[in-house]
């Protein structure tokens, strides 16, 4: 991320600065909190499909789990919508038949199995075999 005579997104790099000092020192519910706020701080200043926005995720994403907060609802909820956001991003960025979801495909594969939601996890799996298919034949 480019910070450059950018005050917003200086703010955004230091909140991920944060996060990875509260992160590193175990606090994983402040590091969820300074996470979150960067990824709609983000989301606002580049768009909330910007490329930018991945590694803020990811960033979401493993605070959440660290946290072990994935059992409550509210938290389940982001961490459904930060995967889903960053396969949208991935496919605006790669096609939605590029092997470049894969990793993406996975973690939400991981996610639905987790939640519960076992169907949605044998369909993600599902496109997952689908763009492996598509990509030996080319």
């Amino acid at each position: 991320m480019s910070t450059q005579a950018n005050p917003q997104a200086q703010q955004i790099e230091s909140q991920l600065t944060r996060g990875d000092e509260a992160l590193a020192k175990k606090n994983f519910s402040d590091a969820y909190s300074i996470y979150s706020g960067a990824f709609t701080a983000a989301g606002k200043h580049f768009g909330f499909v910007a490329p930018e926005l991945i590694a803020i995720i990811d960033k979401c994403v493993e605070a959440a789990y660290q946290h072990n907060a994935a059992g409550t609802e509210s938290i389940r909820k982001n961490i459904g919508m930060w995967l889903k956001t960053a396969l949208t991003i991935h496919q605006r960025q790669h096609g939605v038949r590029s092997i470049q979801l894969i990793p993406t495909l996975e973690r939400l594969v991981e996610f639905y199995d987790f939640d519960g939601a076992h169907m949605l996890a044998i369909e993600v799996l599902q496109r997952i075999d689908d763009i492996k298919a598509a990509n030996e034949t080319v």
